[in-house]
């Protein structure tokens, strides 16, 4: 009777039969980092394969170094039959599955001082964070679900922040990164990422991607910057230290917004770029721009004492740069009246392709000559009203009308050759002309 209710026993703790194959999870410890390990495969002794695991960081503590691959070990037990009196026999055994780590579940730890994550790793979003967190080194692929160019779905980013966050280092490939703290002195992203948003009072040292279409950068200490050519789109807000930038040549937006100490803007290979912003740049000093510019915006830049308006500008307004010197207008069809009152502007040169000059162009400047070539066919009202300076006008056989107070006050004109192609001379054209 004993020996069979033993044998009862074990039959009924046998394993059950080999399953199909369907998803099971595991919570697996190893060095204080819980591995949720995907169970996909059994037999009648317990899973035989594991498709991957997520590690979450919530207990970890110190330096923490992820692997790309675990080793999921269990025991179980087989009978090997009776014993002389007729008990069953069992011994122990164990099975290891080699089990790649795919995710990470949970990237917050109040203790974790580093972090290094494998490129075993495959997921959409990606949160590390931490009090004490202060270096990062992360691999992997970070995309959309529906892969990266999915239409429905471009919310995927990895994201590392802290208060002790001192360096950041993306080797991997991701739709956009993220990189901010107080005392962040390095940001290095060397993988495939399209969009990157850095920031960190203290961030001296950058580097960016090949890849990089979009780039946001916010930094008081931040000298200089390397900005790769597949870049769109740049915004450099508050770059504070930063005293020169040459932007690519595939640029279509860029915000310069605060950066107060820029001396020097090189635009000049920008031939996609339909507008740029330079306003209350005050340290400004040196700009290129290319012919392709059609709105330009350079107010309130009292460091810039020379400018080549481009040729496709049509939009322009300098308010408040009261120190311009020279200026070369090769805008071809600008109609702005932005240089009213520019009373510093000493020489101005027309480029031989300009078609008109806008109202009030050179009002009250210093010049002493000025040509207007052939091409010329309109110049506005005012164009050198109290250029009390002036001295020596050639106007283009393309001119028709002379405007309205064009010449008025120009005090010390002495000759000026009007074309046979004018034919109206407009009122006060010439009032207070003393020299003619």
């Amino acid at each position: 009777m004993k020996k069979f209710l033993f044998t009862l026993l074990f039959l009924l703790l046998l394993p059950a039969p080999a399953k199909a194959a369907y998803y099971d999870f595991e919570d697996y410890e190893i060095n204080g980092i819980i591995y949720r390990v995907e169970l996909t495969e059994y037999d009648k002794y317990g899973p035989t394969k594991a498709n991957g695991a997520s590690a979450d960081l919530s207990n970890a503590s110190g330096s923490v170094n992820i692997p790309s691959s675990i080793t999921y070990t269990f025991e179980y037990e087989v009978y090997l039959g009776e014993d002389d009196e007729g008990y069953p026999i069992f011994d122990t055994r164990s099975r290891s599955l080699n089990c790649p780590v795919k995710g990470i579940s949970n990237g917050y730890s109040e203790e974790m001082t580093s972090i290094t994550l494998p490129s075993s790793i495959e997921q959409e979003d990606l949160n590390i964070r931490g009090p004490k967190l202060k270096t990062a080194t992360i691999h992997g692929t970070y995309l959309p679900y529906g892969g990266e160019d999915d239409p429905y779905d471009m919310g995927s980013e990895v994201s590392v922040s802290g208060p002790e966050l001192t360096s950041v280092t993306f080797s991997g490939t991701a739709y956009s990164f993220r990189a901010y703290g107080d005392k962040l002195t390095g940001a290095h992203i060397s993988g495939s990422v399209k969009y990157a948003s850095l920031g960190g009072a203290k961030l001296t040292s950058v580097s960016l991607p090949a890849t990089l279409k979009t780039l946001g950068l916010s930094s008081q200490t931040l000298t200089s910057v390397s900005l790769p050519s597949s870049l769109l789109y740049v915004y450099l807000s508050g770059c504070t230290s930063l005293t020169s930038v040459s932007l690519p040549s595939s640029l279509q937006n860029v915000n310069l917004n605060s950066c107060t100490n820029l001396r020097s803007v090189d635009a000049s290979n920008c031939s996609s770029l339909p507008s740029i912003d330079l306003s209350g740049l005050t340290a400004l000093t040196s700009v290129s721009l290319p012919s392709s510019l059609q709105s330009l915006n350079f107010s309130n830049c009292p460091g810039l004492k020379s400018i080549t308006i481009p040729e496709a500008v049509t939009n322009l307004s300098c308010s408040g740069t009261t120190r311009l010197m020279s200026l070369v207008w090769n805008a071809r069809n600008c109609s702005s009246n932005s240089f009213m009152y520019t009373e510093s502007i000493e020489q101005v040169s027309i480029g031989e392709e300009v078609e008109v000059l806008p109202y009030g162009f050179a009002r009250g400047s210093k010049i002493k000559s000025v040509v207007v070539p052939n091409s010329v066919k309109t110049i506005g009202a005012n164009a050198f009203y109290g250029c009390t300076d002036l001295e020596s006008v050639t106007l283009g056989t393309g001119i028709k009308n002379i405007g309205d107070y064009m010449f008025h006050e120009c005090h010390a004109l002495s000759q000026i050759s009007l074309p046979n192609s004018v034919t109206r001379i407009g009122n006060y054209a010439f009032n207070y002309c003393d020299g003619l």
